[in-house]
């Protein structure tokens, strides 16, 4: 659970970040409001999911293997959005 909610909160605050490097100048509080709409979107629908969940009678194993999706889903998009951003900053400047 801590790792779980250290990574959530990590990737968090690294989504207010990474919009800020990987947009230009012109569509950077385009990029950074759509990510901050599709977290709020994510935080109404978690809850809801998992109580369907548990009350669909899912074990506790089961639920937090299917929290921790998404988590590893947005780390390995957000790895490659930095990878990306590095990439055309160093090489294109």
């Amino acid at each position: 659970m801590f790792m779980l909610g250290l990574g959530i909160s990590g990737s968090m605050t690294a989504m207010y970040s990474i919009p800020v490097t990987c947009y230009p100048t012109q569509l950077r509080s385009l990029g950074l409001g759509c990510c901050i709409g599709i977290g709020r979107t994510g935080a109404i629908i978690a809850p809801v999911a998992t109580g369907y969940l548990v009350g669909g009678g899912a074990d506790t194993s089961r639920v937090l293997m299917l929290v921790a999706l998404p988590s590893v889903v947005v780390a390995l998009v957000m790895l490659t959005s930095v990878t990306r951003a590095f990439y055309i900053n160093f090489y294109l400047s």
